[in-house]
């Protein structure tokens, strides 16, 4: 689990995790077993969306959900980490840097003392 990796390094931002809206938090289902670790375990602000789908591509259809990291207007700055990522060190210095970045294929923006973290829905 992500959320796992940023607590081993010391992550000291926050942490938000966009998910489904239709996943269950209180079921008893293994999704809801994990969306409660996060939130319990790690600290991490549970937010439901809306995914965004577009038909015609089976590939990349859900992939626009990932730009409603935009949205999170709450945060003066926000660093997107795709549910595939893998955290090797901590990252807060990225955190507090007085410069906007974006990453090609990552599709980051820097954010000051949060994270969120997109996690890709089934």
């Amino acid at each position: 689990m992500i959320f796992e990796s940023l607590d081993r390094v010391g992550a000291k931002a926050s942490k938000v995790m966009m998910y489904p809206q239709g996943w269950n938090v209180s079921g008893s289902d293994h999704t809801s077993g994990l969306l409660r670790e996060a939130r319990d375990s790690y600290g991490v602000q549970l937010s439901p969306i809306q995914v965004q789908h577009l038909e015609g591509d089976t590939t990349w259809a859900d992939s626009f959900t990932k730009l409603l990291a935009f949205n999170q207007t709450q945060f003066k700055r926000v660093l997107s980490l795709d549910s595939d990522a893998t955290v090797l060190q901590s990252m807060d210095e990225l955190a507090i840097l007085d410069t906007t970045l974006s990453c090609g294929h990552a599709s980051c923006i820097l954010a000051q003392r949060h994270i969120v973290v997109l996690n890709r829905p089934c």
